[in-house]
């Protein structure tokens, strides 16, 4: 161990003073028997990031990895965090009894590791036993592919940003492999704990080394966060397939202008807010002052009371309260890019010159929030009895039907009002 870490050492002095090609690239294969061929692979102007390498054998190119792995003497060399070793599976078809030349390259496929290439002679994989029958030769288990890195970003964007926002629907996705695989398929999740069964129903295609990856996001689904995962596999099949690897990226809207919901606009949102789960309460009437009907009844027509005198004795008040789009958990809050400019509110008994209507909330504080506060109170008078006056049991409908006159939202010119509601995946 101490004879190889000085030959490191070594090596980085002599390299770094090297001219001709691309210096700060530096490596070294370590290891190329039987067992494996390995070593290290660094780019010193691009310390801390992994590199990738590409194994030959007999001068044809046979795969490429990213050197990843934990190399705590090249970290203390380099004074970066070392990941950047790297370790390819003996070919099969090098295991013949026959000499066949190794030799590992960086990723541009001509500049070569120190001590590359290398030779080496290996015995085929089948056995025979001392007395027996030759010992079948077992099938080689493939390693599964993986997807070692995966970014998408808007299409004519050069640099992925994080926490990055398009308005464009197309995308170019990034995608680096240990493996060059054969086959991919890339999709929207919804479900992050298990993206692999969305992406199950999602059909296979070529992968050609190079190519160019796309991908269109859905653009009837609503704005915000979207999440494109990928798999690999060199067959089209469940089996071996790569673990999903995936990114996300904010759909945003070209444009957006204002809802102002009334009449049937009005009743679809309502009717679409009670199927989503919100619901609303009412309390009331409170009174206070000489009442001219019983406890448990309500005055009918309140047309037929008298309005409030300055003999606030002879007055009495009726408030109510109700608390508007009450849901729990994150999906009370409306969609991304919507938010509730106003929610406008009428009258719930005929008017006098003492009404007084509130409205407060949300308690929230933000602007995606529908939950609203309303009280009223009225004050009219009552000075002697009055046959006109008809009493009816409290209980049943508001005295004045439904009391949303109108709610203004702003959100995506290109969606429905009724878009802005979150919905279950």
């Amino acid at each position: 161990m101490k004879k190889s870490f000085a030959v490191f050492v070594l090596l980085l002095g002599v390299c770094f003073c090297a001219s001709g090609q691309n210096v700060s690239q530096q490596g070294f294969l370590d290891v190329a028997d039987c067992h494996a061929f390995s070593g290290w692979a660094a780019d010193t102007q691009h310390l801390n990031t992994s590199i990738n390498v590409r194994l030959f054998t007999d001068g044809v190119f046979s795969r490429s990895i990213l050197a990843n792995l934990s190399r705590p003497d090249v970290a203390t060399a380099l004074g970066d965090n070392g990941l950047h070793g790297f370790s390819f599976q003996v070919p099969v078809g090098v295991m013949d009894n026959q000499p066949h030349s190794i030799k590992v390259t960086f990723d541009d496929g001509i500049k070569e590791l120190s001590n590359s290439p290398r030779s080496v002679t290996c015995a085929p994989l089948s056995l025979v036993a001392v007395g027996g029958q030759p010992t079948p030769t077992p099938t080689p288990t493939p390693t599964p592919l993986q997807v070692t890195s995966f970014d998408i970003r808007p299409r004519f964007s050069s640099l992925k940003i994080s926490n990055q926002t398009t308005t464009d629907p197309t995308l170019l996705a990034t995608a680096q492999f240990d493996q060059t695989p054969a086959f991919f398929r890339m999709g929207e999740v919804t479900n992050l704990n298990q993206p692999e069964l969305e992406l199950r129903g999602i059909p296979w295609k070529t992968y050609t080394p190079g190519m160019t990856l796309t991908f269109r996001l859905s653009t009837t689904r609503p704005y915000g966060v979207r999440n494109v995962f990928i798999q690999v596999n060199s067959v089209q099949s469940e089996v071996g397939v790569s673990r999903p690897k995936g990114d996300s990226i904010t759909f945003a809207p070209a444009s957006t202008k204002e809802f102002v919901l009334t009449g049937s606009e009005l009743s679809a949102f309502l009717s679409r807010a009670s199927s989503l789960g919100y619901r609303s309460t009412f309390s009331g009437p409170t009174i206070v002052g000489t009442y001219p009907c019983n406890i448990g009844l309500r005055v009918l027509d309140y047309n037929t009371l008298e309005p409030a005198v300055t003999d606030s004795s002879r007055n009495f008040t009726e408030s109510y309260a109700s608390e508007i789009f009450r849901k729990s958990g994150e999906d009370r809050f409306l969609n991304p890019f919507w938010t509730v400019r106003e929610i406008s509110i009428g009258e719930l008994l005929p008017h006098t010159s003492t009404e007084l209507i509130r409205v407060s909330g949300p308690t929230s504080g933000r602007q995606d929030d529908l939950s609203r506060t309303i009280f009223w109170q009225y004050t009219y008078s009552y000075l002697r009895p009055n046959p006109a006056i008809t009493c009816v049991s409290a209980e049943g409908s508001l005295p004045g039907g439904g009391f949303i006159k109108s709610i203004t939202l702003e959100g995506p010119s290109d969606r429905p009002a009724t878009d802005a509601f979150r919905t279950p995946n």
